[in-house]
């Protein structure tokens, strides 16, 4: 079995703190360990002996750690101070306890890589409530329009959460669900505090009404908040999708990441004329030029046979369209004929 550490090494003994630096002396220091000065025979002018204090405390500083994480499976934020006066930079989702002086040790996470901020700026950290089985934001403040059970997003000019609604804008980048009461923003897992809801149905932000849910799923710019698991609790997991628009020249994504996109284009031709060429714009750009695009003529020109569509020149935003017909069947009209796409990509 793996020993349990009840008492570091050395707690009750004698310490002498070991210095992070390398030593003129060539005493002992976490930069060189043992230096060659203790290997000297001990009649050699610089030779030293093996320090038990001090060996005391490498022992001690080691068991003290390797307990820390046996007690709490998180180590304890790195201060300033820890590291020699810089701070230290955290990588993303990074675990750690820390005491904010306010609400006692809580455990945060690592919303970015080369952190340095405290956890208590909650734009670089979340607070992992294991009490509620949430993620949340603590000590939150919120603009006076914001009341609990209500949707928002966090306003970095004025360093407030206010309402949040799908526009389309930097509102609609949801964070959480308010509690007023206690301070705090519910950004993942559950939260228990509402009234009225379906359960067993996935919930959208509204795309009307700022900080309210809907079962609705709107046409564009859907923010997805999470699933009713009873009239009162929902679990979050909010997501800005963002990935469709069912508007008549929309998008959705397909699994794997393919984009399907359908859109229709207004070809202008002119009466008794076989020919016209335009170009064309995807309703929201792809990665890389599309695989395919597919057209289809939705209007009769007066003519009955021969009309083609040639799309080319593809790129990761649109492409040129060539539509013509037979010289011995021209366009019927001077008009805009609507021709219906599709396009698949990455």
């Amino acid at each position: 079995m793996v020993k349990y550490f009840i008492n570091p090494f050395g707690v009750g003994g004698d310490l002498s703190p070991i210095p992070d630096s390398a030593q003129p002396s060539g005493s002992i220091s976490y930069a060189q360990g043992f230096p060659i000065n203790y290997e000297y025979p001990q009649t050699q002018p610089g030779s030293l002996d093996i320090p038990r204090d001090s060996t005391n405390q490498l022992f001690f500083d080691i068991t003290s750690n390797v307990q820390q994480y046996q007690q709490n499976g998180t180590p304890f934020f790195i201060t300033t101070s820890d590291n020699n006066g810089s701070p230290y930079s955290y990588s993303i989702y990074a675990t750690v306890l820390y005491d904010d002086g306010v609400n006692g040790i809580r455990k945060y996470m690592s919303k970015k890589n080369s952190n340095t901020d405290l956890p208590s700026v909650i734009s670089s950290w979340w607070i992992i409530d294991n009490t509620s089985n949430s993620v949340v934001y603590e000590n939150s403040i919120f603009d006076p329009s914001v009341s609990s059970g209500q949707v928002v997003y966090f306003d970095s000019t004025s360093s407030t959460f206010k309402l949040a609604i799908a526009n389309g804008a930097e509102q609609q980048i949801a964070i959480g669900i308010a509690d007023i009461e206690d301070g705090r923003v519910y950004s993942f897992g559950s939260y228990p505090f509402f009234t009225g809801l379906s359960p067993g149905l996935t919930y959208y932000l509204s795309t009307t009404v700022a900080g309210s849910i809907t079962t609705v799923l709107p046409i564009s710019n859907v923010v997805e908040i999470g699933f009713s698991k009873s009239a009162t609790e929902i679990f979050l997991n909010i997501r800005n999708l963002a990935y469709q628009d069912l508007s008549q020249n929309g998008y959705t994504y397909l699994p794997g990441g393919l984009i399907l996109q359908f859109f229709t284009v207004l070809i202008h031709v002119t009466l008794g004329g076989n020919f016209s060429t335009q170009a064309a714009t995807f309703p929201t750009p792809f990665q890389n030029p599309p695989f395919y695009i597919c057209g289809n003529l939705n209007q009769s020109t007066g003519t009955t046979r021969g009309e083609n569509i040639n799309c080319y020149s593809q790129t990761s935003t649109g492409f040129q369209i060539d539509f013509s017909c037979t010289p011995a069947n021209p366009f019927g009209a001077t008009t805009d004929i609507p021709i219906q796409f599709i396009a698949i990509g990455v």
